[in-house]
């Protein structure tokens, strides 16, 4: 259906991250709170940013950003996935 192809696009951003700096590790994930292998932060002050509502999930995707308007275009991807998997929701409900 609709909703599980929406959130399998939400997934894919994890492959698929076009906003992914360079230096990456790759697609792994280490899970423990230890400090050994943290995510580097976003340093929004160099792009004249301010610190995005989606700050943990750009850390997670190991994002980097060259403008102000590359963050925006991250930030609008990441909630138009969102939204559409809610609309999908709704619609189900009332459906159902």
């Amino acid at each position: 259906n609709g909703c599980l192809e929406t959130v399998r696009e939400l997934l894919d951003l994890k492959i698929n991250w076009p906003f992914r700096r360079r230096s990456s590790s790759g697609l792994t994930n280490y899970f423990f709170e230890d400090q050994l292998y943290s995510r580097p932060s976003i340093n929004y002050e160099a792009i004249g940013g301010s610190v995005s509502r989606h700050d943990i999930l750009l850390q997670e995707l190991e994002s980097q950003f060259n403008s102000a308007n590359e963050l925006h275009a991250a930030e609008d991807l990441i909630d138009g996935l969102i939204n559409k998997v809610i609309g999908q929701v709704d619609r189900l409900k009332t459906e159902g």
